[in-house]
């Protein structure tokens, strides 16, 4: 019969596919498709082609190990590293300088070139990059749907330039006051450089910033600067420019989503980060190595106005978001089983924003990926659900808010529970309130008494051509206490060339380097709380006198992803 034949021909297609992107994936594909054949006959040739393209994204991860062929190769390594390459060289090729009063948008224009590689102050240029991944599921996408053994190298050149960032820079400053008893009280005044506007695969956007701000922290010193206030998403669809690629390389005319969203995953399976951040996961619960010093601080400003506009305190919602998303502004729950399709770093559903994000003036497209919108429409659910009756104050505030948080996460009565609210507390809420409590705990200063700044944080001023310093030097009398500026497991203890004697202590969004130690107090695999002891000032290492050089990381742990430790040593979290 035709439909057996068409049946056994499909099957035949999928197990290859399977075969090539991984079983499991093939298997819940067929299943999902299999009742519908008879009808789907004719456009089955469609859905095979989107299959191998999700396919060709899940062999490029490196579980796969498959990168120069079809099959494993010897040649893996050296393919990697031409990619690596190639992604890092286009990521630089059009960074721009500009003026703050430059009309906007500024994209196509060509303005000064800006040398200094990425320096937003915020590191939001870093999420912009263009992922070597992406390089290699695109082309593994067309060497498979041509039946070719080996990808056409020739043409990796084309897709790096033609997905590649266009990024544009304005000047800013950051002012540190010291507290009045620091030994050195004279403010101090770097100039930063802030990202302006970015135009890539993800969309062309306007990022935005409050007025210069002065803030005071507990410990009496105080910041001014520019905080960041969201984006404006210049595209109505932000993957316009993506959608159109394809389009052309591919002749796709329909299913963008699946398309796009199979080409986006391939490069989160190579972010280092979220290996360490699986890891900590595996091995602790997360209130071991959580403190006020996780937030990212290009996210505090937005939690601090929910928090004002909906008085659900910062902390709060900051355990939630972590809980929910890693504070990753492109979590999906694709792949966990959820009937109900997530996303964000708040993690609403799609129902949701479509309803509530318009209400709050957002656009549900164009601030998709905002994490100004994303925290807002999730504070603004909570609050109407219920958070706005808590007393935050009490001694039961926890009791409080598991009504709120069954409904926030879709609990329904399942297995060994007897009520939706007795899953929601074992599987989610005890979670988010042990985060909570640890939240509550704010960053520390690393050397306790001494604030005086003898080298401050800097990346790259093209114009003077001053170099990079990773992270601030802080003063002191050798055999001083260093203490942990948050919670975190240690991960490294020991010698670490230029950086003498070192510490490096991870939580769940930071890596806290301390360097030029005289002695080390911890060891490897040790937990640590705020304030907890981390060894005794020095100079070992590449030091001139005594101090303590102190750096935050990312999770990846390269110098590229560090921020200034003075958006987090002391900031007020309550």
């Amino acid at each position: 019969m035709y439909f057996d034949d068409q049946e056994t021909k499909i099957l035949n297609n999928l197990k290859a596919a399977g075969k090539f992107a991984g079983k499991k994936l093939a298997r819940a594909i067929f299943k999902l498709v299999a009742p519908y054949l008879p009808i789907l006959a004719i456009i089955a040739f469609c859905v095979f082609i989107l299959l191998m393209l999700v396919g060709a994204v899940y062999s490029s991860l490196p579980s796969s190990g498959v990168l120069a062929g079809i099959g494993p190769s010897q040649d893996d390594e050296k393919l990697k590293a031409f990619y690596v390459d190639l992604a890092e060289r286009y990521s630089y090729k059009d960074l721009y300088r500009i003026s703050g009063n430059e009309k906007k948008p500024f994209y196509p224009g060509k303005s000064a070139r800006f040398d200094g590689g990425y320096a937003d102050y915020y590191g939001r240029d870093r999420e912009h990059r263009l992922e070597w991944g992406l390089i290699h599921s695109a082309l593994l996408y067309r060497a498979y749907c041509a039946g070719e053994e080996k990808i056409d190298l020739s043409l990796a050149e084309k897709v790096a330039d033609e997905l590649h960032p266009v990024l544009y820079y304005r000047a800013s400053t950051i002012t540190y006051y010291p507290p009045s008893n620091a030994e050195d009280a004279e403010p101090h005044t770097e100039k930063i450089w802030l990202l302006a506007e970015a135009y890539t695969y993800r969309g062309h956007i306007i990022y935005k910033y409050k007025p210069m701000t002065t803030e005071t922290r507990p410990d009496g010193s105080a910041i001014s600067y520019e905080p960041p206030a969201g984006f404006d998403q210049i595209l109505a669809n932000p993957y316009q420019r993506l959608d159109d690629w394809m389009a052309r390389e591919y002749g796709i005319v329909s299913d963008f989503d699946l398309a796009r969203k199979a080409l986006l995953e391939a490069g989160k399976g190579f972010t280092q980060g979220k290996e360490t951040l699986e890891w900590l996961l595996e091995k602790y619960q997360p209130e071991v190595f959580s403190s006020g010093a996780m937030i990212p601080p290009e996210l505090m400003a937005y939690f601090k106005e929910a928090s004002d506009r909906y008085g659900i305190p910062v902390w709060f919602l900051a355990a939630v978001a972590w809980v929910e998303s890693g504070f990753l502004p492109d979590a999906d729950n694709s792949g966990t089983g959820s009937p109900v399709y997530c996303y964000g770093i708040m993690q609403v559903s799609e129902e949701n924003w479509n309803a509530y994000a318009p209400r709050l003036g957002y656009d549900p497209k164009g601030n998709r990926n905002d994490p100004k919108a994303q925290i807002d429409v999730g504070a603004y659910m909570l609050h109407e659900l219920g958070l706005k009756y808590v007393n935050w104050n009490s001694p039961d505030w926890k009791e409080q808010t598991l009504a709120v948080l069954t409904h926030y996460g879709g609990f329904q009565t399942r297995g060994r529970y007897s009520s939706p609210q007795e899953r929601c507390r074992k599987e989610y809420a005890e979670k988010i309130w042990g985060v909570a409590e640890s939240l509550r705990s704010p960053a520390v200063w690393p050397v306790p008494g001494r604030y005086a700044i003898s080298n401050y944080f800097r990346k790259v001023d093209p114009s003077l051509y001053q170099d990079y310093h990773h992270g601030i030097d802080i003063p002191a009398e050798r055999g001083e206490q260093v203490v942990s500026a948050s919670a975190g497991i240690v991960t490294f203890a020991g010698w670490l060339g230029d950086y003498g004697w070192c510490v490096k202590i991870t939580d769940g969004s930071h890596i806290y380097l301390y360097a030029h130690l005289s002695k080390i107090a911890v060891s490897q695999g040790q937990t640590v709380r705020p304030g907890g002891s981390v060894g005794l000032i020095g100079d070992t290492g590449k030091a001139f006198g005594c101090h303590l050089h102190f750096e935050v990381r990312g999770l990846s742990d390269d110098l590229n992803s560090c921020i200034d430790p003075l958006l987090l040593a002391g900031s007020n979290m309550l």
